[in-house]
């Protein structure tokens, strides 16, 4: 149903829904900035966290190496 089809009913109840969603959607917002209040502040060393970022640094540059070089060095080795 196109906009200007609408009737008044329509109007009505789409105005509603529209209303009820904003309602749970600001709840929503409310319960999640009291949580971030009362969260406790997490670690700026977490060796964990240091672990997961050095692993995707190295595993971004195996991705870069096998998707760049390794076809160049395929083709040369296989040149001969």
């Amino acid at each position: 149903m196109k906009a200007h089809d609408m009737t008044e009913w329509h109007r009505a109840q789409l105005d509603a829904q529209q209303a009820h969603a904003r309602d749970h959607l600001d709840r929503r917002t409310a319960d999640a900035r009291t949580f971030g209040t009362t969260a406790p502040a997490g670690d700026p060393d977490d060796p964990e966290m240091k672990l997961w970022n050095l692993g995707g640094y190295w595993a971004m540059l195996f991705c870069i190496w096998f998707a760049f070089i390794a076809p160049i060095v395929l083709v040369l080795t296989l040149w001969d």
